[in-house]
């Protein structure tokens, strides 16, 4: 299901929405959710959707760009490790950690997926001065979202669990005027990002299902689908289940798959021990031929 929101429909997570009234005795957990029966694709306009539509990506590595906030004003980010490690296991990636995670790190590389885990600001009444925090040798760096609109992630899947990366102030006709759309601005494919303030432990616990969902050959939204219901099922009590907590990241733009490691790695198998047999097959059947005789 393909969703274009226009005015304050923006604001609207469509996942949370329910598709009857719960019973009195279900749990959150159990409630009759939108997500359980649709799998859900956001885009900002329908000139961004066709155009990110048709970006696809022949890279299937990942960029893990991850400051470091010991010491400053922004909390530490106390998952990422968790979150970088189930990227890692199912992608040949890249960590540009500390000062490493700068701009130059960016504007030099390229892969199928940008993974931030960063903090993300949103300026509420001048959009264009939003950012997310990279980091340089003299400390924090701000990214508005100014100076992302010159930058490129040429069909790439960016995913910013960072919070608040899918609101702003809306431009007629174009959609939200967000730091996701920044990102679509410079060429990427599709995007994963925050409707509002996210909840670090419970965007960690998506993400370990997101990606090893994906590095199996499912489609990106279904496979951010799968991984907010797996994490609800999961919930340990009330408060977990509540869809503030594993409804804020949204998918937008392009669904194509993007195998991972293993996956790869059997296909590639699986290919060979079918050629194999194809081969063993024939010469088999040309013996037993008589022109062979």
């Amino acid at each position: 299901m393909i969703i274009i929101p226009d005015g304050t429909l923006h604001l609207l997570n469509f996942d949370q929405l329910l598709t009857s009234l719960p019973d009195e005795s279900e749990r959150l957990r159990q409630y009759p959710y939108v997500i359980r029966n649709h799998c859900i694709n956001y885009a900002h306009s329908l000139r961004t959707w066709q155009e990110m539509g048709s970006h696809s990506s022949d890279y299937t590595d990942a960029i893990a760009i991850a400051p470091d906030f010991k010491g400053s004003n922004y909390s530490e980010l106390m998952n990422v490790k968790n979150e970088l490690k189930a990227l890692r296991k199912n992608y040949k990636t890249r960590l540009f950690d500390g000062a490493k995670a700068n701009r130059n790190s960016l504007s030099k590389t390229r892969a199928g997926i940008f993974h931030f885990a960063t903090h993300g600001v949103l300026n509420s009444k001048f959009n264009n001065y939003s950012y997310i925090l990279l980091q340089s040798e003299a400390g924090l760096d701000t990214l508005y979202l100014s100076e992302l609109y010159q930058m490129e992630f040429k069909n790439a899947m960016v995913v910013l669990t960072a919070c608040e990366t899918h609101t702003g102030d809306e431009a007629k006709g174009e959609g939200l005027i967000s730091t996701s759309r920044a990102f679509a601005f410079g060429g990427a494919s599709s995007i994963i990002a925050s409707q509002w303030l996210t909840n670090e432990e419970q965007a960690g616990k998506i993400m370990r299902h997101f990606y090893k969902n994906l590095s199996q050959g499912e489609r990106r939204d279904e496979a951010l689908r799968n991984a907010k219901l797996a994490v609800l099922a999961n919930s340990k009590d009330e408060r977990d289940a509540h869809p503030y907590f594993w409804s804020s990241l949204v998918h937008i733009g392009n669904t194509d798959a993007i195998p991972g490691n293993k996956f790869a790695f059997y296909k590639l198998f699986v290919g060979v021990i079918g050629l194999g047999l194809i081969i063993y097959a024939f010469s088999k059947h040309y013996k037993a031929s008589p022109e062979a005789a």
